[in-house]
C-alpha cells in the first residue's frame, strides 16, 4: 500500500478527493479538498483544507516517479538547476 506524500493525492474515508499540503509532527495531514471551490471577492477560487489522520485518508493512485532524463532534456538551464537541487539535497546527509 502506498503511504501519503507531501503533494499527493488522497482520498478520505468519505470519498472526497485531495491534495496532501502539510504534514504536522503529530502526523496529521493538511489537505486541500477537491471539488469544494468557492469564488472569492477577488475572483480566486480556493478550496477547504481538512486536518485529517493518516488513517483516515489512503493514496488516490500509484505515486508518480521523477524521470531524470526528461527533465534533463528540456531545457541547457535544467542541468545547471538540477545540480543546484541535488547539491542542496546532499548538504542534509552530510
Amino acid at each position: 500500500m502506498d503511504r501519503p506524500r507531501l503533494g499527493g493525492a488522497v482520498v478520505t474515508d468519505t470519498g472526497c478527493r485531495g491534495t496532501v499540503s502539510k504534514i504536522n509532527v503529530h502526523g496529521k495531514l493538511m489537505v486541500q479538498m477537491e471539488g469544494e471551490e468557492e469564488e472569492e471577492e477577488g475572483g480566486l477560487a480556493t478550496s477547504e483544507v481538512r486536518k485529517l489522520s493518516l488513517l483516515s485518508v489512503r493514496s488516490a493512485g500509484p505515486a508518480v516517479r521523477f524521470r531524470i532524463d526528461r527533465f534533463m532534456g528540456k531545457n541547457e538551464d535544467a542541468v545547471r538547476i538540477a545540480a543546484s537541487l541535488f547539491s542542496l539535497v546532499a548538504q542534509d546527509f552530510r
